[in-house]
This record gives C-alpha cells, sequence and structure tokens, in this order.
C-alpha cells in the first residue's frame, strides 16, 4: 500500500495583512520638506502629484502613539519630473 500525500483544500495561501492601527490611538503627523520648489533637472516649477502616507506604531513609556509621515509628491510643470523626500529609516522589525 502507498500512501499519498494531499495538500489541503483551498486556494493558494496569502501572507497575512496588517490590521489599520485603530482611531482611538493618537497620530503626530509628520510632514518632512523637499526644501525648494523649483525642479533640479530644469528650474521649473513643482506642482503638488499627491502624498504617500505611513503609519507606524512607536511605544513610549506610558503611552503609545502613532507617528504618522506624510510625503509628499511634486511633479515639474517644465519637464514632468517627479520629486519626493525620501523615506526616513525605520527601526528593524
Amino acid at each position: 500500500m502507498i500512501a499519498k500525500l494531499r495538500l489541503p483544500d483551498g486556494g493558494p495561501t496569502e501572507k497575512p495583512k496588517c490590521r489599520p492601527i485603530p482611531d482611538h490611538v493618537p497620530r503626530m503627523i509628520v510632514e518632512p520638506a523637499t526644501g525648494d520648489n523649483d525642479c533640479a533637472q530644469s528650474g521649473g516649477t513643482l506642482c503638488r502629484l499627491g502624498k504617500d502616507v505611513t503609519e507606524e506604531l512607536e511605544y513610549v513609556p506610558v503611552r503609545v502613539i502613532v507617528n504618522r509621515i506624510v510625503r509628499l509628491r511634486f511633479a515639474c510643470s517644465g519637464c514632468a519630473a517627479f520629486t519626493q523626500v525620501a523615506s526616513p529609516s525605520y527601526p528593524v522589525k
């Protein structure tokens, strides 16, 4: 008699998703600035294009807060180049 290995029924396994941080946790909003309103490549004026928002949970003794880092994206009106502030370094997870 030969035993056969069966895989469990179901689709491919998905990577677990992080749940959103609850709204009741206080947030500190950080918006790093690019420092310049002109395109580094062509000198044209930068127009706000969008933003990337990252939330990280930080434990501060006696309290927990959420640091919300908002990095604005800009596009040059002259040459259509994109620019954005670099992402801050994150603690090792």
